[in-house]
């Protein structure tokens, strides 16, 4: 009898063992998963880092003090809508457009300078990307118990969570545990692989992440929103020791919004472009109408042209044409300028296609003079006779019709 309760005892300790080791297991390979120690064929990070498990504090979009409101405006750029500055004086814009040959694709971005000709901030646009489900990427997201733990949570807190939860702890329940390992997982797929921080912006559905900036005095962060399954995204970058490029991105950070663009946006958009006053088409505003039309159907080259045509009739507009001429160049094959202008920076061969470009115009010019003189009717005899008498009447009224004065 004692034999059998001794082995009774042994066995039900090594039962109470095996259920305790299955209890505790899964929280032991979590803690070790959290701290980069552990792959297996269930669930492995292989680029981890430290910075997946802890995002920097969520930071407020703070008020900017710009001047007047009334000095700005938003314009839909591709995916994204920035406010900018139209009529500051301090403030203007320039863009960014680069062509390549090899990929035939178009770098598309902004530069802002500041009142002193100095560059304070640019902004890169991106394509938008499909947000990932990752459901099929790990053994363990495809246990079914785990798969509908992350389907019950909206895909609304699954983004806030991407840029703000904290996922060090372990004693939490397991499906909490399943959860925070598939938040990991998806900052190891979205997350660059140089940054240095990411974040949620207080309050809205904004992120922000910090990159790794080769330019020191610059900050540069990508700043993201997801959108029905959909990420729209544009590149920020911040002079760091610039009061006036740190306000404007903090007026980005709270007025920035996203949205698709469509070929009839850019049609309503040309409209109203037309609908400028002559004097704010030849400006930077008229500009940006067009590059914002532009943008949403890049295949019409008229719109760059336009661009082109209208800054030339305008007043220090060189900074913008410089990008222009070389962009139509790599791209179309010709300048479209239609006027000289003075104090350009260009490479000898943009500088040579536009003097081509101007002499063939005033040759055709020349050329249709000389075919309007050609082409009026010979005068008879008769005919100059009757100029000669009108312009003899036209004389004496004129002459009748002064007034003499001592």
């Amino acid at each position: 009898m004692k034999k059998i309760i001794i082995i009774t005892f042994i066995l039900l300790s090594i039962a109470v063992s095996g259920i305790g080791a299955l209890l505790v297991a899964p929280y032991f390979f979590y803690n070790k998963i959290i701290q980069g120690e552990y792959y297996s064929e269930w669930y492995s990070v292989l680029n981890f880092k430290n910075s997946f498990i802890r995002p920097a504090e969520s930071i407020k979009g703070d008020s900017s003090d710009l001047g007047n409101a009334d000095l700005w405006r938003k314009f839909h750029f591709m995916d994204v809508i920035l406010p900018l500055p139209v009529k500051n004086p301090f403030l203007f814009i320039s863009p960014v457009l680069q062509y390549s040959k090899k990929t035939k694709k178009t770098e598309f971005g902004l530069k802002l300078y500041g009142a002193d000709d100095r560059e304070i901030s640019k902004f890169y646009f991106l394509t938008n990307k499909l947000f990932p489900t990752e459901l099929n990427a790990q053994k363990l997201f495809q246990l079914p118990l785990v798969k509908n733990q992350i389907k019950s949570v909206s895909k609304e807190k699954i983004w806030k969570d991407l840029f703000s939860l904290n996922i060090d702890s372990w004693n939490i329940p397991f499906a909490q545990m399943a959860y925070n390992l598939y938040i990991l997982h998806l900052r190891s797929k979205i997350l660059p692989d140089k940054f240095i921080k990411y974040e949620l912006v207080e309050g809205t559905n904004t992120a922000i992440i910090e990159l790794d900036s080769k330019n020191k005095d610059y900050v540069s962060e990508i700043i993201l929103t997801n959108n029905k399954g959909v990420i729209y995204s544009f590149i920020l970058l911040t002079e760091k020791n610039n009061r006036e490029s740190k306000l404007v991105r903090y007026k980005l950070l709270n007025e920035v919004q996203f949205g698709g663009g469509s070929r009839r946006l850019s049609d309503i958009l040309y409209r109203e472009f037309k609908g400028l006053e002559y004097t704010e088409q030849i400006d930077q505003q008229g500009m940006l109408y067009l590059l914002s039309a532009w943008t949403h159907n890049t295949e019409k080259s008229e719109y760059i042209k336009e661009m082109i045509i209208n800054l030339e009739k305008g007043l220090r507009n060189q900074r913008q044409l410089e990008v222009l001429y070389s962009f139509a160049m790599d791209k179309y094959g010709t300048t479209f300028t239609e006027k000289n202008i003075n104090d350009l920076s260009l490479s000898d061969s943009v500088l040579l296609q536009r003097n081509v470009e101007l002499e063939t115009k005033k040759e055709l010019e020349e050329l249709a003079n000389k075919v309007e003189v050609i082409e009026k009717p010979l005068l008879t005899n008769e005919d100059k006779i009757k100029i000669m008498l009108e312009n003899v009447k036209k004389k004496k009224k004129s002459k009748n019709n002064k007034m003499i004065i001592d």
